[in-house]
């Protein structure tokens, strides 16, 4: 049980349960109070947690307490959280792609290059054998998912996919034929 009091020159008043969710926002948002965001992140209350999910300065620590969080809300906020990216492993990702919930999904699909601990191309491949067509659309306008990616898309059943991933695998292809040759005209310079 969280129990959330705060003291001003030695006179405490307790916080109640439906309003610490307000405390996390008027903390500043600065790494120095992660211990106190820390413990608010195990906090049984729902809000305190995705208030704490949304922050700027999240550390390793808090990431691993919220992204083993069973509400769906925490866990959309964490993802969506460009600091929070930073920490996420790939196994936990995929455990996350797994519940299958539309927002995690998009968000992990727009920004496949923003999760440094995980390799774009287990996501993409995983992604890519969703049942969701917005999921499958979204990698197929994107010509930094890999080849085989693009390929696969390419047979999509669903013709505007298909077609989006064909027209990504011909931009990618003329981008690595652009950077070639870039390539031989600066090595003819030197």
């Amino acid at each position: 049980m969280l129990n959330v009091k705060i003291t001003v020159n030695g006179v405490s008043a307790r916080i109640p349960y439906d309003q610490i969710d307000n405390l996390v926002y008027s903390i500043p948002d600065e790494s120095r109070h992660n211990d106190v965001i820390a413990e608010l992140a195990r906090s049984t209350h729902p809000h305190v947690r995705m208030a704490v999910a949304s922050r700027d300065t999240l550390d390793r620590k808090i990431v691993s307490i919220l992204v083993e969080d069973t509400q769906i809300d925490v866990l959309r906020n964490l993802v969506s959280n460009s600091r929070a990216r930073m920490f996420i492993t790939e196994t936990c990702l995929l455990r996350l792609i797994k519940t299958e919930d539309h927002d995690i999904l998009v968000t992990v699909a727009e920004n496949l290059d923003s999760f440094p601990h995980c390799d774009e191309d287990v996501l993409a491949e995983k992604l890519a054998r969703m049942d969701n067509p917005v999921i499958r659309g979204i990698l197929a306008e994107n010509v930094s998912v890999s080849r085989q990616v693009l390929e696969q898309l390419s047979h999509d059943e669903d013709e505007d996919i298909a077609e989006k991933a064909a027209d990504s695998l011909e931009r990618a292809l003329e981008e690595e034929s652009d950077e070639e040759e870039e390539e031989l005209e600066d090595d003819e310079d030197d």
